[in-house]
C-alpha cells in the first residue's frame, strides 16, 4: 500500500512539474511576442 501511495505522489509531482514548465514556456513566448 505504501509503495502505491509513493508512486501516486511521484506521478502527481511529475505532472505538476510538467505543468509548471508548460506555463513558463507559454509565459516566455507571450513576453517574446510583446517585445
Amino acid at each position: 500500500m505504501l509503495n502505491r501511495f509513493y508512486i501516486h505522489v511521484l506521478v502527481y509531482l511529475m505532472l505538476l512539474i510538467l505543468l509548471l514548465i508548460a506555463v513558463l514556456i507559454i509565459y516566455f513566448n507571450v513576453n517574446f511576442v510583446f517585445y
